[in-house]
């Protein structure tokens, strides 16, 4: 039976999760009563459901289990971009076991307590509210709007789904299908081959791309983003199993470019010229002139969400104000700074022990105060905690520097927009310290860069503890001055607590550029690949490639300068050869530096200069293991559930 029901209008602003299963009172003349009698009623999954509502409810469940790891979240470990360390010196989080004491030595599969097992529980949380959102929407008792309606919110738990699906196969390989929802227990699953879970997150990818609207809810998946998961899926199931789906995977990356043109104007929050406003003390508007441009505007504040903004495939919305987030009592998730700063109030100038980014009343006037209110950490200055999201040398200078970006830099104005110091990245700080030597008062600005600001090559590199808490800052991820930061957490104690309102990107269409620009390079097309490639580069200002000049290893590159925090670099690492991305961490990775093998980057330059690990043994693993625990526990079937090689 079908009826007409409410318009599901709301925005994913807040994605709760609802509980179906409300508690049953009973009333007993006797304790044993309930022995004796017959229950009235007992609730199970086919009569907790009554409503449509419910349904899409356990379908926002699946949301937010997705966004708890997207929403700015970086994997624990170090790869090629990221470099994860204890600050103090202790090279934490290495690959091996993800423990403080491993080296690409160790093969154990040790890692219950850390990111691995996370993230597979938080896939399988995610698969099992998808299959019991699927379950419900079949049953009788639901009455739906339209047909269309129940078939649209199948299409997104499938999507939901198979994003867990595709993310199991890269980064563990072939794992356990569960397709329904069931209470009972077991333990006698059975690996799927890698191959096989590709292709069922791509049979689950194909029913949502049929089934969903183009233009969906802001924060809800499309067909947009069903597009870009099966081109991404197609490459990996063809190096899984040496299959040819590269036109399969070039033609859904087209489909999401159909859907989703990137932005090449500038639009949003800092694009209006008639705004003369400002926000603690840096101008609302940014022009052309200082910087200014499209890709820069991608990630401010509320743009993603835009109407105007093209680009944007899939979006996890955050509260837009301080207000906002006050009104869900706080508990909203927003976004953070802090594991992605640097300790600036750790380290040292050349020359000086006088601390030149101190949190205290030692910083100027200038940096400190606005609008007769006093911060203690001016946010120019960035300090954070420095131990989830350190970017790596490579990721931060190198693949911005002219030899490996064809020609293109990273200069203010007239660099590569994307790595553009003093806008896209800030590796250059203001001294704070007016007590400082270094300290001018010509170099004073909230904003922009200069010549007066110092940076790695002014820190004092002789106290290896203090100078590895140095590292630059990208303001997709960590604001670059005080205009992304809210005024009501601002002047808190410390900008430690600040957050961050803005939204964060799942998916944009141009990653569907460089799986396109993959799927023709390993097509037999190279041309196809630059022209993909190009497209990006040009909106970035940055030189073209040639069709002679692309390969694996450029695309990887271009990936890095394009998404960098953004893409799950693990899972795009782990679905290439691993004769493709071992060399990435040797060359890059950086406490794993292999003089031996690091045969992209033979003279690796790494952070820190002066605390480098040499590890001359392979990399003896080409997938993350599976959780020791499931391992154990799958009791009724043992052979079902082997390790992976090179963790045993």
């Amino acid at each position: 039976m079908i009826k007409k029901d409410k318009e599901m209008k709301k925005i994913f602003v807040y994605i709760g999760v609802a509980f179906l299963f409300p508690a049953v009172l009973v009333s007993c003349k006797k304790d044993n009563d309930f022995l004796k009698e017959e229950p009235k009623a007992q609730f199970s999954i086919d009569n907790a459901y009554q409503t449509s509502a419910q349904v899409l409810s356990t379908v926002a469940s699946a949301y937010a289990e997705v966004q708890s790891l997207t929403f700015g979240y970086v994997n624990g470990v170090q790869s090629d971009e990221f470099s994860i360390f204890s600050v103090f010196g202790a090279s934490g989080f290495t690959i091996g076991t993800w423990s403080s004491t491993a080296d690409w030595a160790t093969s154990t599969a040790s890692l219950d307590r850390v990111n691995g097992k996370g993230l597979w529980d938080s896939w399988y949380k995610t698969i099992a509210k998808a299959n019991q959102a699927l379950y419900a929407a079949d049953l009788e008792t639901i009455e739906w709007a339209s047909a269309t309606a129940k078939t649209q919110l199948q299409a997104e738990a499938r999507l939901l789904r198979a994003y867990a699906y595709l993310r199991l196969a890269e980064c563990f390989g072939g794992v356990p299908i569960v397709d329904t929802y069931s209470e009972t227990l077991r333990l006698d699953y059975t690996r799927a081959s890698r191959a096989e879970t590709y292709q069922f997150a791509i049979d689950d990818l194909k029913f949502a791309f049929d089934n969903l609207p183009a233009k969906p809810v802001v924060g809800r998946a499309g067909k947009g983003a069903a597009a870009i998961m099966l081109s991404e899926a197609y490459l990996g199931l063809s190096v899984a199993d040496g299959s040819n789906h590269y036109a399969d995977a070039a033609t859904y990356a087209q489909e999401c470019i159909k859907l989703h043109p990137i932005m090449t104007a500038r639009f949003g929050a800092r694009a209006n010229a008639s705004d003369t406003g400002n926000n603690l003390g840096v101008p609302n508007y940014l022009p052309d002139s200082e910087g200014g441009n499209p890709y820069a505007d991608l990630f401010y504040k509320q743009n993603p969400r835009l109407a105007e903004n093209t680009e944007a495939v899939w979006v996890h919305l955050g509260p837009d104000s301080y207000a906002h987030q006050q009104s869900f009592n706080g508990t909203v998730r927003v976004m953070s700074h802090r594991p992605y700063s640097p300790a600036l109030r750790d380290t040292k100038l050349e020359g000086s022990d006088v601390t030149p980014w101190p949190t205290s009343g030692a910083n100027s006037d200038f940096y400190k105060s606005f609008g007769g209110r006093t911060t203690n950490i001016p946010a120019i200055a960035s300090n954070g905690v420095p131990f989830g999201g350190s970017p790596t040398w490579f990721a931060t200078f190198q693949v911005w520097e002219p030899e490996y970006n064809n020609g293109t830099g990273w200069e203010y104005l007239t660099g590569d927009y994307r790595g553009m110091e003093g806008v896209s990245i800030r590796r250059y700080y203001p001294v704070t310290n007016e007590s400082h030597p270094a300290y001018s008062k010509d170099g004073e600005t909230l904003y922009g860069t200069n010549k007066y600001m110092k940076g790695w090559e002014d820190i004092d590199r002789s106290n290896v503890n203090t100078s590895m808490e140095y590292f630059p800052i990208h303001d997709k991820r960590t604001p670059i001055d005080s205009w992304g930061y809210d005024e009501n957490t601002y002047f808190s104690a410390s900008v430690f607590g600040a957050n961050l309102f803005r939204d964060w990107y799942m998916y944009r269409s141009a990653e569907a550029y460089l799986l396109l620009a993959e799927a023709k390079f390993r097509g037999g097309d190279a041309a196809g690949a630059a022209d993909a490639l190009n497209v990006l580069r040009n909106r970035a200002h940055a030189n073209p490639w040639s069709a002679a000049q692309v390969n694996l290893q450029v695309i990887l590159d271009e990936r890095c300068r394009e998404l960098m925090y953004e893409e799950d670099r693990w899972a795009t690492l782990l679905r290439q050869e691993p004769e493709t991305w071992k060399p990435r961490i040797y060359s890059y990775g950086t406490w794993s530096y292999t003089p031996s093998k690091a045969t992209l980057n033979p003279n690796a330059k790494l952070f820190p200069e002066t605390f480098l690990q040499h590890v001359d043994t392979d990399i003896k693993w080409d997938l993350w293991p599976i959780p020791k625990d499931y391992v154990d526990l799958n009791t009724d079937n043992p052979e079902g559930m082997k390790q992976n090689p090179g963790w045993d």
